[in-house]
């Protein structure tokens, strides 16, 4: 219950958090997460971005946890793409960017089974992209949620995970 805000930590760009109660075992999981405010635009930064972010350690930096995530699935422009990280690596996208159609309000569904990550907005799917790009495999781990250049923040409404592991 509740709302979550993220306000920029640095001039209208980063902002993110990491939620260590959310541990997920190497399974089949489903994350909803209702997103308002996605919209603005910084000095810097023209398409606000938000990530949500998977496979988190026991520590992440609350900037932007995605640098210590396994994949993490992110909206930018108009797009949709998932992006995996092989430990402090740079992130490669695992398959192209996805033309997706949402506005400053709207609910982002990922599934991941097995290797694959289906994503969908606003009830719509989008596309869904195969892990393993460098070989290190998804063993679950806690989320985050990070946004970048969202002028005066974003706010999450609700994010439901479900999973096995939290049942």
């Amino acid at each position: 219950g509740g709302k979550l805000n993220l306000t920029a930590a640095d001039k209208g760009k980063n902002s993110g958090v990491f939620l260590p109660g959310t541990a997920l075992e190497d399974e089949d999981v489903t994350a909803e997460m209702k997103i308002s405010g996605f919209t603005g635009l910084t000095a810097d930064i023209a398409n606000p971005m938000v990530k949500l972010v998977f496979g988190l350690g026991d520590s992440a930096a609350s900037s932007d946890p995605a640098g210590t995530g396994i994949f993490d699935v992110r909206i930018q422009g108009g797009k949709v793409a998932v992006y995996e990280w092989n430990g402090s690596k740079m992130a490669v996208a695992t398959g192209s960017w996805k033309d997706a159609v949402y506005g400053e309000s709207f609910t982002l569904k990922v599934v991941r089974a097995g290797t694959s990550v289906t994503v969908s907005i606003d009830g719509t799917e989008i596309g869904t992209w195969t892990l393993g790009r460098f070989g290190d495999v998804y063993k679950g781990g806690s989320i985050g949620v990070a946004s970048w250049g969202a002028k005066d923040g974003l706010t999450i409404e609700k994010l439901d995970v479900i999973a096995a592991s939290l049942q």
